[in-house]
Order: structure tokens, then C-alpha cells, then sequence
């Protein structure tokens, strides 16, 4: 069954690259989108693209300054009167920068450039479309790019787990510190928009050949033949576990149809911002815990091997015969340990303020139950045609008698 079809696309960035990229394999494709809006800074230096706009009928050429607030006012104005009340289906955030700078090369002005390029001008440039996102999400059914949806283009280097994968990425503190952010206001959007029936992805591409990408990639990106590595089209089939993404390149020798491998669990999480880790501790539970194992991987025993403890102060650097302990000490309770290093006082007062919070919460939980009751007896009465209680009545305190004998 085909996929709904995407109306209007608006895309930042598109003087080259990506960016480009994706214009001219949406305005080739079948079925095309209606409109395809192709931003950048300087239309009239951009020659590849003003030809692209004359050859497809499609594509609109607009100026838009992701870092400009008027360009920016200027350019939702011109698409709003374009779509009208159909509003606004698909917006790609590609634009962005990248300056190499390792720890000791990077600098305050470089980070703030970058930040307020490859992440501010990406949040304000989604708030300044959104009502015409939301006109284009009330016409449609559904999540994805035919109703309307938000694609920030993101970086592996983003990846709070695969931090230390290559080590080209240390060398771009600035770009993959913005990225990493970048990837927070995808959740943060997604989180929001929820109710709104409105898509919001980050996106990883690849590492493309590219004048940012440079020629060390795998990825080329050819000029006639943007959809082999590209896999963006003007239907946007969205599935729930975006099981069809992938960065790798398709087969060169064209014998078997192209196959698009599901990444492993530790890539998936730049395709699905709901599995980005914020802390070493989260992404060790979430590998342990939530991601699948390897195939072959031994299954791990479930009783953990009690702690060791540390040797005493003394026996550093004894050897075995000259007054060490010829077995490890070790403590089968981290408890104990606590109790050791407390006194009396200390361990007498945690009992009685645990005593304490135990019998406030059974206290709490009589005092509902006992409300409850007396709801239960009003309920009784008014079914009884009673309009309140019967003359003398006093309503027992069952729940709430002293447990004390």
C-alpha cells in the first residue's frame, strides 16, 4: 500500500551538499511533492540551484539567514502565502557550519558560533514555522511526513556513547557539542508536539563527500544519482521503528535490488532520539538492560560476586610469605560497611526514624480507606433515598482505631 503523499517540503541550507542534495532527489522523484521550498543565504551565487528551479516547476527559491530573526519572519510570510490553510507538511533543518577545533585549538567565539548556528537558528527556525506545521497536522491522520513532521539532520559525532568511535570526531569540539544539543530539542520538540500529531526526528545521513564532509567519507554524493545514498523521497515512508534506516552505501555492482541494513543498537539511537543516553550510568543500564544481546554472548549470572574491599593501610606492597592475607577480604554486604564506619547513637536514631516514616504511611493509608468507607455509607444512603445520614448516626472510625495494645 502506497504512503500518503508529502504536499510542501521546505528544506534550509541548499546552495550544496546535503542540502542540495535532497532538492534535487525530491524534485526527481515519482510522485513529487507539490512544493519544494529550497532555502539558502545567497540564492543568486547558488547556480546549481537556480537551475534545478528552472528545470522543475516544483521548486521555490527563497533567501532565508537561519541566524537572522527578520530573514526568518520574511521567509515564513512568502511560504505562507504560498500554501495557505494547507500549511506546511515537511521542514529539514540542514543548514549548519563546522569548524575544526580540538581541545587546546578551540576557543569561547568558535563554540558560540557554532552553537548559535547548528542549534539555536535550527529551535528558531522550527518555532517561526510551527503554526503552519500545525495548519498542515489537523488536515492529516497519522505520524509522519504526509501529515507534518520536524527532521533536524544530526551527526554520529553527536552520540554520547560512541564518543571515543573515531577519533576524527575530537577533533570538532564546537560541531559535535552543537549536534549533541541539537539532539536534546529533538526530544524536547518531540515531547511537545506529541499531542499535536507532529513528527519529530533527528537524523543522521552519513558521512557524505561533501564540501563540510570533506573527501576522507565513504559516502559520495553524485551529481545525477542523489536517491542511491539519499533515502528520502517525496512519499517519506515512515515506519514505527524506522527499521529502514541506514548509512550504509547500497551495492555498487547493481545485481540484487538495494538492501538497507538496520544499524546495530548502540547507532540506532542518532535515528531515534528516544535511546540517547545523558549519562555513562544511563547508557551502561540501557546497554545491559534494554538493548539485545550479541548472538553467542554467554548469559550472565544473575547473583553478583560480593564486593571487594580494599587492603588495609599496612599491607601495601607486601608479597605472599611476608605477612599478607593469603585470601582477598571481602564483604558480602556494602551494609555492613555503613554500619562499621556509624555509632551507636547514629544507628539507634536511623532505626527510629524508619520506624517513624513506616508508621506515618500506614497511618496515611488508613486515613484513605477510611474516607473511602464513609463515601461508600453516602453512596448507600442516597440509593436509599436519603439525603443525608439517619438521625443519631455516627459513622465508626474502623480504619482509624490505635494498632497499639
Amino acid at each position: 500500500m502506497a504512503q500518503p503523499r508529502c504536499r510542501s517540503v521546505l528544506i534550509t541550507g541548499c546552495s550544496r551538499g546535503i542540502g542540495l542534495g535532497l532538492v534535487r532527489g525530491l524534485a526527481a522523484s515519482s510522485p513529487s511533492p507539490e512544493l519544494v521550498f529550497a532555502t539558502c543565504r545567497f540564492p543568486e551565487k547558488a547556480q546549481e540551484l537556480q537551475q534545478l528551479s528552472k528545470q522543475y516547476s516544483n521548486i521555490k527559491l527563497l533567501q532565508l539567514d537561519v541566524v537572522c530573526e527578520n530573514s526568518i519572519k520574511k521567509v515564513v510570510k512568502e511560504v505562507e502565502e504560498i500554501v495557505g490553510d494547507k500549511g506546511l507538511n515537511c521542514l529539514i533543518n540542514n543548514a549548519g557550519i563546522n569548524v575544526l577545533a580540538s581541545l587546546e585549538e578551540v576557543t569561547a567565539e568558535t563554540m558560540l558560533t557554532i552553537y548559535e548556528t547548528n542549534t539555536v537558528a535550527q529551535l528558531m527556525v522550527t518555532k517561526a514555522f510551527l503554526p503552519l506545521l500545525r495548519k498542515a497536522a489537523q488536515l492529516g491522520t497519522g505520524m509522519g511526513c504526509h501529515r507534518a513532521a520536524i527532521i533536524n539532520m544530526s551527526s554520529l559525532a553527536a552520540s554520547m556513547q560512541l564518543v571515543q568511535a573515531n577519533e576524527m570526531f575530537l577533533k570538532v569540539y564546537p560541531y559535535r557539542i552543537a549536534k549533541t544539543a541539537l539532539n536534546m530539542i529533538t526530544r524536547c520538540l518531540a515531547a511537545d508536539l506529541k499531542s499535536d500529531g507532529i513528527l519529530c526526528i533527528s537524523l543522521h545521513p552519513g558521512w557524505l563527500q561533501t564540501d563540510m564532509g570533506g573527501n576522507m567519507s565513504l559516502l559520495a554524493l553524485p551529481v545525477n544519482k542523489v536517491k542511491q545514498n539519499v533515502n528520502i523521497t517525496a512519499e517519506f515512508p515512515v515506519t514505527e521503528g524506522f527499521e529502514n534506516c541506514s548509512t550504509q552505501p547500497q551495492n555498487p555492482s547493481g545485481a540484487q535490488p538495494q538492501q538497507w541494513h538496520t544499524l546495530d543498537p548502540e547507532l540506532e539511537e542518532i535515528l531515534i532520539p528516544r535511546k540517547l543516553s545523558i549519562s555513562p550510568l544511563e547508557s551502561w543500564l540501557t546497554v545491559r538492560y534494554s538493548l539485545p544481546k550479541a548472538e553467542g554472548a554467554q548469559e550472565e549470572e544473575e547473583n553478583p560476586q560480593p564486593s571487594e574491599c580494599p587492603p588495609a593501610a599496612g599491607t601495601g606492597g607486601v608479597e605472599e610469605g611476608e605477612g599478607a592475607l593469603s585470601d582477598k577480604v571481602q564483604c558480602r554486604n556494602v551494609l555492613k560497611i555503613r554500619r562499621r564506619k556509624m555509632n551507636r547513637h547514629k544507628y539507634r536514631k536511623l532505626l527510629k526514624r524508619r520506624k517513624f516514616i513506616r508508621r506515618k504511611i500506614k497511618e496515611g493509608r488508613k486515613k484513605r480507606r477510611q474516607i473511602k468507607f464513609e463515601k461508600d455509607l453516602e453512596r448507600i444512603w442516597k440509593k436509599a433515598g436519603l439525603k443525608s445520614a439517619p438521625a443519631g448516626w455516627q459513622t465508626p472510625k474502623i480504619y482509624l482505631r490505635s494498632s497499639r495494645r
